[in-house]
């Protein structure tokens, strides 16, 4: 059963088991929705550990982007939680793809 997890103007975001769903508005472009996509898939290919694009298509008339879902805190929460350690999360951003190489 799907859970809605973000609801606002231009998208949400459904998760359901280990997959992730952004449903764009009718009024969003599907270049922007492209752009989305593609922009994910770079990042993938940089070897970054980010859940994965599965699909890209259009469901009752609205485009969607389903990906993997990492469940977890997301980077805000945790600047929200502990903002003292906004360096050491940037940092790890940073070095994270240096450790692999």
């Amino acid at each position: 059963m799907k859970k809605c997890i973000y609801k606002g103007t231009l998208k949400s975001v459904y998760v359901d088991k280990d997959k992730a769903e952004k449903v764009f508005a009718l009024s969003y472009s599907k270049s922007d929705v492209l752009y989305e996509a593609l922009n994910t898939a770079r990042v993938e290919d940089t070897g970054l550990d980010i859940p994965r694009l599965l699909n890209v298509s259009v469901v009752d008339g609205k485009w969607t982007i389903t990906s993997e879902y990492a469940k977890g805190e997301t980077l805000k929460e945790l600047l929200t939680k502990h903002p003292e350690n906004a360096d050491a999360y940037i940092c790890l951003l940073y070095t994270s793809d240096a450790a692999d190489e």
